[in-house]
């Protein structure tokens, strides 16, 4: 399996960037490492202290944690370990400048390996997979805004009360708030080649629709697509937009190439000659040699023309000596 890999990210109309993102050291366009890729996008939240310090430390902190036990755990478990350290990592970050409570960052995150997909997501980035032009959306948001439609589905809440709750954005799960709620894969996801995978914070799919985030992810060259998209939000975008990153990886399966690869040189075979003569003569079948062709015909049309030559002297001879007999004996006769 070959995964290649593509960010962006914009400040929007934000003082400072709080997103963060990182991807493990592996080769882009070769086949990955045993021990997989390893990719996460984090988004400081917003209003709070050290936002942007605390996406940084979930960023490095579990890349750290996946390069020292990449070889020890499998995916759902590393991934599990990895957000349970950086939350313990970010509250001591907040302890530490007086913002316990007040400091924290979404987290979202994938190890790709050839045994397949495992995920994990805290907050309110996200990760999408894009498969035959279907985009699909793999997290769960963890904010006020899932409360309140779960009050609608009960009939305590009306869509319109929900929709304008100035609270539904609040977060109910972050990095550094305890991991109230978790979102992650229980076992590894097959990926198909051709997949794509896209990471992201709430600036993009709160500024782009669903189908304008797929057509984009769509969208080749792949190098271009994380450029596109963000190009696409700064010019929707309004006075109020949001940071946004994005984080893309595209799966190649050389496997299912070469399956493709050995089919098509089965159908289409190189035909085997059926008569040996052409095959030696380096014609096609049933059409003999020029050469041959032209000799058999010149001879065919020569042999009628030399025995029409040869009747036409003997008639001469003939009438000259049947001529010349009787110029000679007639005289005598006549005495």
């Amino acid at each position: 399996m070959i995964v290649n890999v593509g960010n962006h990210q914009i400040v929007g109309t934000r003082e400072e960037q709080q997103d963060n993102f990182g991807v493990s050291d592996f080769l882009p366009g070769e086949e990955i490492p045993s021990t997989g890729v390893f990719g996460i996008v984090a988004d400081g939240m917003g209003g709070l202290n050290g936002g942007a310090q605390a996406s940084k430390i979930a960023v490095s902190e579990s890349l750290k944690v996946f390069d020292k036990l990449k070889n020890k755990q499998n995916g759902k478990e590393l991934l599990v370990i990895s957000f349970k350290f950086v939350n313990e990592q970010v509250k001591k970050y907040a302890k530490g400048i007086n913002s316990e409570g007040n400091c924290g960052t979404t987290g979202a995150a994938v190890l790709i390996s050839q045994k397949g997909l495992h995920w994990i997501s805290v907050g309110d980035s996200r990760i999408y997979l894009l498969r035959n032009k279907i985009l699909t959306c793999l997290t769960q948001d963890h904010n006020h805004e899932l409360g309140l439609w779960n009050e609608v589905r009960a009939g305590k809440l009306s869509r319109d009360e929900a929709q304008t709750d100035s609270e539904a954005s609040h977060l109910t799960s972050f990095l550094g708030g305890g991991l109230k709620l978790v979102d992650r894969s229980l076992r590894p996801m097959p990926l198909e080649d051709r997949d794509r995978l896209l990471l992201c914070s709430d600036g993009l799919f709160g500024t782009l629709t669903g189908d304008r985030i797929r057509d984009l992810v769509a969208m080749d060259p792949f190098t271009q697509t994380a450029e596109n998209l963000l190009q696409a939000v700064s010019e929707k975008g309004g006075k109020h937009q949001d940071n946004a990153t994005v984080v893309l990886f595209q799966i190649q399966d050389t496997a299912a190439e070469d399956d493709l690869i050995s089919q098509l040189k089965s159908q289409f075979k190189t035909p085997q000659p059926q008569h040996k003569e052409s095959l030696t003569r380096g014609t096609f079948q049933g059409v003999k040699p020029l050469s041959d062709t032209a000799e058999t015909s010149s001879g065919e049309k020569q042999t009628p023309s030399i025995l029409r030559s040869k009747r036409k002297r003997l008639r001469s001879f003939a009438i000259w000596l049947i001529t010349f007999i009787c110029i000679i004996f007639l005289p005598s006769t006549r005495s």
